[in-house]
């Protein structure tokens, strides 16, 4: 057989922005390695007649963490197309983590994405301490492609403990952050990710700890030299500034002043299981 899955008479939509055509897509080796009219034969042909064939669609901003751990399709994803999923966003990671501060992540994934907190209590088996030994859990276990950003949260409590939730962090723990975000991109990270969200609390009322971070604590995690932006493009509801040493923020759920955005930064490395 030429291939081993044929989908045949589908209505492909590839991505490029072209409007759709019906199309046969062959499969060989787990690639795509023909669309067209394709007359060979394959090991497994699917009548995709009136239906339509595309790319499995990426999840930018998911909160699959914990789930991810007992669910490694990430159930709810593929029932609706998408087969590539980032974790750790509104800065909320399971990774870093030291002995002591676990229940202190807990209790913002409970109130912030209303997440029983009986399923983090028996779900997570915190059997790691940086973000690329949380990444490892996922190797060759997964149904669908993964990454993650590294939280501000996580971050911050393990440079400040209970502390994180009651001041601003000094430049001796700002260093301590700046290297577990280097450590983290270094361990497949896609980036970092934070949230001054004035309505995100904790499940104890407290608000979630990068609240309390200023502007300074924030851009200091940036991993390489201190550069100004080069320029930003708008978009709706969203805005991405690109700076000179190759590292990107895209800004979602934005309100104004600066001080209330949530951030999702990153550059265009790490890993992805």
């Amino acid at each position: 057989m030429a291939y081993d899955l044929l989908i045949r008479g589908g209505r492909v939509v590839d991505g490029s922005g072209l409007p759709s055509y019906v199309a046969d897509v062959g499969v060989k080796d787990g690639k795509v390695a023909e669309i067209g009219k394709i007359k060979e034969g394959a090991a497994k042909t699917i009548d995709a007649g009136g239906l339509a064939v595309s790319p499995g669609f990426i999840d930018h901003h998911t909160h699959l963490d914990a789930q991810m751990l007992w669910d490694p399709y990430g159930t709810c994803e593929p029932q609706h197309g998408v087969t590539s999923v980032v974790m750790g966003n509104c800065g909320l990671s399971l990774a870093p983590v030291r002995q002591g501060i676990e229940d202190a992540i807990v209790k913002s994934f409970v109130r912030v994405e209303a997440i029983p907190r009986i399923a983090l209590d028996q779900g997570v088996k915190w059997n790691w301490h940086s973000y690329g030994e949380y990444l490892d859990n996922f190797e060759g276990k997964v149904g669908i492609n993964v990454g993650g950003l590294v939280g501000h949260i996580a971050v911050r409590h393990h440079a400040m403990g209970e502390e994180a939730v009651e001041r601003k962090a000094t430049g001796t723990e700002v260093q301590k952050m700046k290297g577990l975000v280097l450590d983290a991109m270094e361990g497949g990270a896609l980036g970092m990710s934070t949230n001054r969200n004035d309505r995100h609390m904790r499940e104890d009322g407290k608000p979630v700890s990068s609240r309390l971070a200023d502007d300074d604590e924030f851009f200091a995690q940036r991993t390489r030299k201190n550069v100004m932006p080069e320029g930003y493009v708008v978009w709706w509801n969203q805005f991405r500034v690109v700076f000179q040493d190759g590292y990107e923020v895209l800004v979602e759920h934005h309100a104004t002043p600066l001080s209330t955005l949530p951030l999702f930064c990153y550059r265009h490395s790490g890993s992805i299981y």
